[in-house]
């Protein structure tokens, strides 16, 4: 049956997941690019949280409370307060630097992922897994020449500084994917980032328009569509083995 090893668990399914995740990923950068010709990155960073939020609501209110009981919410509070700083990190790398810049340094994330995920998840590190991150870790300074000015710019720390923020928030989301459903997951990481950075956005607040009302719904939706794929690769296999499908973002 063709596509059938897409219906099983395993490295392949994982594997398909994971480059979703990247497109995913990029689409909504270029949409941030947009949004920030004009709306400060924490404004856009909020309503990114928010329209997340208030699209998971009609899947899960028809469920009753089912969807909204967790044993774990201090890890909810924590994944929420990683994603803030995360997602704001990365919001204005993206308004101050080239989107192709942002893109290729986002890249070291499998640099400081594998080690957390031998810490904090037990999962073993083969040679293998070890090497085809280094490889694309090279693959980078390849493209992104240190010669370049992009490299001279202290704002090129900011994209680095939001990798280990995502690296941190996956490595949570792979402890809590097997305890908690989806949906509580990514309903309490739209509440608490929401939440978390309404403050900052009150004090840069501008009045949208209605087309970048419908791009900052596409970007929540962008948002949810990112989870949903990443709780689903993290389903199929181990995390670390999904690591250097990242470097096909570059692509």
């Amino acid at each position: 049956m063709v596509g059938a090893w897409f219906l099983r668990k395993g490295y392949l399914q994982g594997a398909v997941w994971a480059v979703l995740i990247t497109l995913c990923s990029c689409t909504n950068d270029v949409l941030i690019k947009t949004l920030g010709d004009r709306l400060h990155f924490g404004q856009i960073v909020w309503f990114r949280f928010l329209f997340s939020t208030l699209m998971l609501l009609p899947f899960m209110l028809p469920k009753g409370s089912t969807y909204f009981r967790t044993a774990y919410p201090g890890r909810h509070v924590a994944r929420g307060f990683l994603g803030a700083i995360g997602l704001g990190l990365s919001a204005w790398g993206v308004t101050v630097l080239p989107l192709a810049t942002v893109a290729t340094l986002s890249f070291t994330q499998p640099l400081f992922f594998l080690p957390l995920a031998y810490l904090f998840l037990r999962e073993r590190l083969d040679w293998q897994r070890v090497v085809a991150t280094v490889i694309g870790f090279l693959g980078i300074l390849v493209v992104v020449h240190p010669s370049e000015a992009g490299f001279l710019n202290l704002h090129v720390f900011i994209p680095i500084a939001a990798t280990v923020m995502f690296a941190m928030l996956d490595i949570y989301a792979k402890k809590m994917v097997a305890h908690d459903a989806k949906w509580t997951l990514m309903f309490y990481f739209g509440l608490a980032t929401t939440l978390l950075s309404s403050v900052p956005c009150y004090f840069v607040w501008q009045e949208p328009t209605l087309h970048e009302l419908g791009l900052l719904f596409m970007l929540g939706l962008g948002a949810n569509l990112i989870q949903v794929c990443l709780y689903m690769a993290f389903s199929a296999t181990e995390a670390v083995a999904l690591s250097p499908f990242r470097y096909t973002e570059l692509i």
